[in-house]
C-alpha cells in the first residue's frame, strides 16, 4: 500500500446538489493501532494487548471535542463519543448501524458507498454538505478514515458541524440582500413562541407584543426616519395600533390561519400629502408555533396618483359621451315643446287645434320629465322611494303598456304565492318597460316574450353579488338574435347602444335602479337563439295596500295651504292650481318667511298642509325648517318636495318629520291627490 493515495467520488446532498466526497493527502492512509504500545509490552504473556490498545482509542475518541464515531466493517457502531450525541441530541447504543442514523434512503446509500470505499480502498475521504442525521438537518463536513486494528479494520468517521457558520454566513448574505431590496422589510420577533392553535385574544396580544429584531432601512423610510436601527425594539402596537379596522384585518388573519395577507394604508401629514402603502404580512410558523412575523411595505403613492388620473380620464370621456346623447335628446324634446306652443299660439281661434297643440306639448315635457328621471338613477346617494307592491300586479300593468301596438305577444308565468317586492314603482316601471321594448325590438318579425317570476332564498356561499336574504326573480326571455359575446360586457353602459334609434340609456338606467335596491340584474344571451334578463328584487317583509290607482283627474279638497318655494314659477303655478280646486292658499319663498307665516296662522286661522322645497340656495330650505315647525306645532302636517328625488330625505321623509312626499316635477292631479290624501286623514 503506498503512503499516499487520491480517489474521488460524490453523492447528492438533500437539497440534489452534487455532494462532493474527495481524498485528501495524508502521510499514511490507515491507522496501525499496533503502534500504540512498545513491543516488550506487546510480549507479556497475560496481557491482553488487543483490549487495552482499543481502551485506549476508544479512551482517546471519547475525550475528543470533535463529534466522532467508530464503525466496524459490518457498519455497527463500536464507539459514538458524547460530541456526536450531543450533536444529534440523542444517545446511540452500540452495535447500531452507523447507516441507520440517516433517515433519507438517498443519503443513507451513499454514506454506505463511502464506508465501502474506505475499507476496501483503505484510503480516507472527505465529504461537505446538508445531511439530516437523526432527526436533525445538520451542515457538516465528514471524515472517513480507515483504522488497521491486528486482522480487523474500522472507520473513524469525524465529523465538523459548520451548520452555525453556514447559518452566519446566510444571515450575512440575507441581511445584504434584504438591505438592497426596494421594498421595505421588517422582522418582528416575539418574546415566546406560542402555538397558533391557542385563542383568537391571545394570539392577537402576542403579536401586536412582538418588537421589531430586525429589517432594512426602506422599512424605516416609511416612517420618515434614515435607519432600519431607529425602530428596532419597538413592538408592532406602536406601528400598526389595534383598533378599528386594523383589528378586524388582525383578526381575519388569525382565523384564516395566518394565510399571506395584504393591505393598502395611508400615511397623512408632510410636505408629500397622503401617501399609499401596499403591506403584506408572512406569518414566520415552526413546528405549529407561531414565532414572528415578517412586514413587506412598499409605497404605492406614484401608482395610485397614476391610477387616479387614468380614472378621472375615464369619467372625464364617459362624461362627454353622456353629455352629448343628453343634450341631443333634450333639444328634440325642446324643439317638440317649442314648436307645438307656437303652433297653438297660430291656431289661437281653434279651441280644438290649440287643445290638441297643447297636449302634444305636454306629451314631450312628459318625456323629458322621464329622461330627468332615468338620469336622477345615475346620481349617487339617495334611496329610492320604496313601497310593498304586488309582483302580480306590477308585471300585468307594465308589460301590457310597453306592448301596445306592436306585433309581439306576452305570456305571464307568475305564481299565486309570489313573494310582495319592496320597490320604487316609478324606477320598477322603468326597468320592466325597458327590458320588454328591448325584447320586443329584438323580435321585429313578431314572437312572444316569456315573463316569469319565482321566490328565491340567497344563502352564504353565492355567486350572486347579494346579500343574504329573500329575493322575487324575474325573467323575461325573447327569441330574438341574441347578444354577440364582445358586446355583453358594455350593455349597461350608458348610452352604449346597438339600435340606429337607440338612446343606450335603457339597460344602463336599469342596472343602476336594481343596484339602488339592493338587487342584481344579468343576462344569459346565445346568438341565434335569444335572450334572457333576470332581475334579484329584495322582497318586502309588510303586504301591499290595496290603494287604488291615482289617474289623471283632479280631486277637489278644501282648507289652507302654505306653500314655500324659492321659485317664484312654481309657487303661482302651485297656487293656481289648489284655488282652482278648492284651496285657500298662502306663498312663500323660504323657511324664515315659513316659519314666521305658521308662527301668525296659530292664533288665528292655522294652516292645515305646509308644502315646503327641501333645498333653498342661500337660506332656509324644508330640511332645517320642519325642525323648527314641529317646536311650534308637533302636529304639523309638512310634505316635502324636491327635484332632488334621489336626496336620502325623500326616501325617508317619516323620519325626519314630513307625512308625505312630492317629487319634482309634478302635475296638477299629482298635486291635488297628495293634498286630498292629507285633508281625508284629517276629517
Amino acid at each position: 500500500m503506498s503512503d499516499i493515495d487520491t480517489a474521488n467520488s460524490a453523492c447528492e446532498n438533500m437539497a440534489g446538489n452534487l455532494l462532493h466526497i474527495s481524498n485528501y493527502s495524508v502521510e499514511t492512509s490507515t491507522i496501525d493501532l499496533d503502534c500504540l504500545l512498545a513491543t516488550d509490552v506487546k510480549s507479556l504473556d497475560d496481557f491482553d494487548l488487543n483490549t487495552l490498545r482499543l481502551s485506549i482509542l476508544k479512551r482517546l475518541l471519547q475525550e475528543m471535542a470533535v463529534p466522532s464515531v467508530l464503525v466496524d466493517e459490518k457498519y455497527s457502531i463500536l464507539l459514538a463519543n458524547g460530541a456526536f450525541q450531543k450533536m444529534i441530541r440523542a444517545q446511540v447504543g452500540n452495535r447500531q448501524s452507523f447507516v441507520s442514523l440517516f433517515p433519507l434512503f438517498s443519503e443513507a446509500n451513499r454514506i454506505e458507498s463511502t464506508l465501502q470505499k474506505v475499507f476496501c480502498g483503505k484510503k480516507p475521504q472527505l465529504g461537505e454538505g446538508r445531511f439530516k442525521i437523526g432527526k436533525f438537518n445538520l451542515w457538516c463536513r465528514m471524515h472517513f478514515r480507515c483504522i488497521r486494528f491486528s486482522k480487523n479494520q474500522f472507520v473513524l468517521v469525524q465529523i465538523e458541524n459548520l451548520s452555525a457558520q453556514k447559518k452566519l454566513l446566510s444571515v450575512q448574505k440575507y441581511k445584504k440582500l434584504v438591505q438592497m431590496f426596494p421594498v421595505g422589510i421588517a422582522e418582528f420577533t416575539i418574546d415566546a413562541p406560542i402555538s397558533y392553535k391557542s385563542s383568537g385574544e391571545q394570539l392577537l396580544e402576542h403579536i401586536m407584543t412582538a418588537k421589531l429584531m430586525d429589517g432594512n432601512d426602506s422599512f424605516a423610510r416609511t416612517y420618515k426616519l434614515p435607519r432600519i436601527t431607529d425602530l428596532m425594539g419597538l413592538s408592532l402596537e406602536k406601528l400598526v395600533p389595534s383598533r378599528g379596522k386594523a383589528k378586524e384585518f388582525f383578526e381575519k388573519w388569525i382565523a384564516h390561519g395566518f394565510s399571506h395577507k395584504a393591505f393598502e394604508t395611508r400615511l397623512r401629514g408632510g410636505p408629500q400629502g397622503v401617501r399609499h402603502f401596499e403591506n403584506t404580512w408572512i406569518a414566520n410558523v415552526n413546528d405549529e408555533h407561531l414565532m414572528g412575523l415578517w412586514w413587506l411595505k412598499r409605497d404605492i403613492t406614484e401608482k395610485k396618483h397614476q391610477e387616479d388620473e387614468m380614472l378621472k380620464a375615464q369619467k372625464l370621456e364617459s362624461l362627454g359621451i353622456l353629455a352629448g346623447g343628453i343634450a341631443h335628446d333634450f333639444n328634440n324634446l325642446l324643439t317638440g315643446i317649442l314648436g307645438n306652443i307656437s303652433l297653438a299660439q297660430m291656431h289661437i281661434n281653434d279651441p280644438e287645434d290649440v287643445r290638441k297643440k297643447h297636449e302634444l306639448a305636454l306629451n314631450a315635457v312628459r318625456k323629458a320629465q322621464a329622461l330627468s328621471t332615468q338620469l336622477l338613477t345615475f346620481s349617487k346617494g339617495g334611496e329610492p322611494l320604496t313601497t310593498a307592491c304586488s309582483v302580480s300586479d306590477l308585471l300585468k300593468d307594465y308589460t301590457s303598456f310597453a306592448l301596445r301596438g306592436s306585433n309581439v305577444c306576452c305570456e305571464l308565468n307568475i305564481p299565486d304565492d309570489i313573494w310582495p317586492i319592496q320597490v320604487d314603482q316609478s324606477q320598477m316601471n322603468q326597468v320592466i318597460n325597458n327590458l320588454m321594448i328591448n325584447a320586443a325590438q329584438a323580435m321585429p318579425q313578431g314572437g312572444t316574450i316569456r315573463v316569469s317570476a319565482s321566490n328565491v332564498e340567497i344563502g352564504m356561499g353565492s355567486e350572486l353579488p347579494l346579500a343574504e336574504g329573500k329575493y322575487v326573480r324575474i325573467s323575461i326571455s325573447d327569441s330574438g338574435n341574441g347578444i354577440h359575446p364582445e358586446n355583453l360586457s358594455k350593455i349597461f353602459d350608458p348610452y352604449f347602444t346597438t339600435k340606429e334609434s337607440g338612446t343606450g340609456l335603457g339597460l344602463a338606467t336599469a342596472y343602476s335602479v336594481m343596484k339602488k335596491h339592493r338587487g342584481y340584474i344579468g343576462v344569459n344571451s346565445r346568438v341565434g337563439l335569444g335572450s334572457t334578463f333576470f332581475c334579484y328584487i329584495p322582497t318586502s317583509q309588510v303586504e301591499p295596500r290595496k290603494d287604488p290607482s291615482e289617474k289623471n283627474h283632479l280631486v277637489k279638497g278644501s282648507g289652507r295651504v302654505l306653500i314655500m318655494d324659492d321659485d317664484e314659477g312654481i309657487r303661482t303655478l302651485a297656487e293656481a292650481i289648489l284655488s282652482e280646486i278648492g284651496y285657500q292658499v298662502v306663498t312663500v319663498r323660504d323657511g324664515n318667511e315659513c316659519l314666521k307665516e305658521y308662527h301668525a296662522a296659530l292664533l288665528d286661522d292655522r294652516f292645515d298642509v305646509v308644502v315646503m322645497d327641501l333645498t333653498v340656495p342661500g337660506g332656509m330650505g324644508g330640511k332645517e325648517a320642519i325642525q323648527h315647525l314641529r317646536r311650534i306645532d308637533p302636529t304639523v302636517k309638512a310634505v316635502v318636495s324636491s327635484g332632488y328625488s334621489n336626496d336620502p330625505i325623500m326616501s325617508d321623509y317619516e323620519n325626519h318629520g314630513f307625512v308625505d312626499v312630492l317629487t319634482k316635477p309634478y302635475d296638477a292631479a299629482t298635486l291635488s291627490h297628495v293634498l286630498g290624501r292629507i285633508t281625508a286623514s284629517m276629517r
